[in-house]
């Protein structure tokens, strides 16, 4: 979740940290000699079982609400039930889209070949090509992949420098391109510094504007929609979606964007170029929802 990975952590240690219970067998009499068969005997080939295809997933139509519109964009949503995706049985919904935009998977590939200690010991070079033709070089540094000190520079130019900390997980949660930019979060938190206080992790997204950048705070998953950015911001304990700077829809207390540590169904967030896909909860119910321009939805 975007600002839970207190909870992650547990589920990453808990997992099969159980040791089993072993269950001895009941004393059984000595088996009794087996008959030698003779040639007339041998019992006829057992046919060979050809292999059955695999089910294919279980998926369930959902009723949509639209909650919001302005113009064509329109944020819709329905009801799955009370803690529906920590149950077994959960079906992914039928609306569900996939990823089409690309992720330039930055703080996913990094080269740890430096020293550890050394500043910087994680690094990654992304290229993108402009449109006008001509390529803008990146490149991130970290402490590690799960944080520490960092920077960014954009063509041998430093556009940013900060302190991240993604606890357990990747320090840096997503990233996309918008037009010649790039958009990413990061998160920072008292993870395993010592303070003794309780765990808090904040994200923030990263907007790169030439030779600088645009820090949005108190936000999380930078996407793309016709060009355009939406994302999360946080407001009082609360996430909403937020395109070009203007909130939409209502609040939910939490977003499901796992990218770490997770064996259940994928929900994490998804695009396809003209809407985002996922899942929201408020007090115990959960929601599919999409927001963006969404065919049908006027």
């Amino acid at each position: 979740m975007y600002r839970h990975l207190s909870l992650i952590a547990l589920l990453c240690l808990c997992t099969a940290c159980a040791p089993a219970t072993a269950t001895l067998p009941a004393p059984t009499a000595a088996p009794a000699p087996t008959a030698t068969l003779q040639p007339t005997d041998v019992p006829p080939p057992t046919p060979t079982l050809e292999p059955t295809a695999s089910p294919a997933p279980q998926t369930q139509a959902f009723e949509y609400k639209v909650i919001f519109t302005d113009g064509s964009f329109s944020v819709r949503e329905a009801y799955l039930g009370t803690n529906a995706i920590w149950k077994s049985n959960f079906k992914m919904p039928e609306a569900r889209i996939r990823n089409t935009p690309p992720s330039m998977g930055l703080g996913r590939d990094m080269v740890c070949d430096a020293p550890p200690g050394a500043t910087p010991h994680c690094s990654q070079t992304v290229e993108i090509k402009r449109g006008d033709g001509s390529t803008d070089k990146y490149l991130l540094s970290l402490g590690s992949i799960h944080g520490g000190a960092g920077n960014l520079y954009r063509n041998n130019r430093l556009v940013w420098s900060g302190y991240t900390n993604g606890a357990n997980s990747f320090a840096i949660l997503s990233s996309t391109r918008l037009g010649d930019e790039i958009a990413l979060d990061y998160s920072k938190s008292n993870w395993n510094t010592g303070d003794g206080g309780r765990l808090w992790i904040t994200p923030s997204i990263l907007l790169s504007q030439g030779n600088t950048v645009k820090l949005i705070a108190d936000a999380f998953a930078p996407q793309a929609i016709r060009g355009n950015l939406i994302y999360f911001r946080l407001y009082k304990t609360k996430a909403y979606v937020d395109f070009g700077g203007q909130v939409y829809g209502d609040g939910y207390d939490e977003v499901f964007n796992q990218l770490c540590c997770w064996h259940g169904p994928p929900l994490e967030i998804t695009n396809n170029g003209e809407f985002i896909d996922f899942f929201g909860q408020r007090g115990s119910d959960w929601y599919h929802v999409q927001a963006g321009y969404i065919p049908g939805v006027k």
